[in-house]
């Protein structure tokens, strides 16, 4: 990223919104011309019922990964180990992801392929800089 690429986003004084589901409302409402970063779950249902809005992946690109946890003191930690493991089989990622989430293992079916030129986010990486990201925002 280029050194000063934060500072110039900024000065196009960009709506910050508490999530995408509003902030892709908003879009698909005109409030806006472009709202990112976006998810097709999100996107996608609104657009299937006529919103003027369209899912664009940029190249390259990054995501949201999610994480599956196990809490320790559930009281029905087998049925979560059970879960857990469907989500691991061809038929859990099509339940997870249908057709607006790409599968990390691969699966086939109804998942929307893993774009080309994905980055990973990194996010193991962000606690050190983070302070520094969200000065070179405003948002700090």
């Amino acid at each position: 990223m280029a050194p000063d690429f934060l500072e110039r986003l900024v000065a196009q004084q960009p709506t910050v919104v508490d999530s995408m589901v509003p902030g892709t409302q908003q879009l698909a409402a005109g409030e806006a011309a472009l709202a990112l970063p976006d998810v097709l779950s999100v996107t996608k249902p609104l657009a299937d019922k006529g919103a003027p809005i369209d899912f664009v992946v940029p190249e390259p690109t990054t995501g949201v990964e999610f994480a599956t946890m196990i809490s320790a003191g559930s009281a029905s930690p087998n049925a979560a180990r059970l879960l857990y493991d469907f989500l691991f089989t061809d038929a859990g990622q099509q339940a997870f992801n249908a057709s607006t989430g790409a599968s990390p293992i691969g699966a086939v079916g109804e998942t929307a392929a893993l774009p080309a030129g994905y980055v990973d986010p990194a996010i193991r990486e962000l606690p050190p800089v983070r302070a520094d990201l969200l000065n070179r925002l405003g948002l700090g």
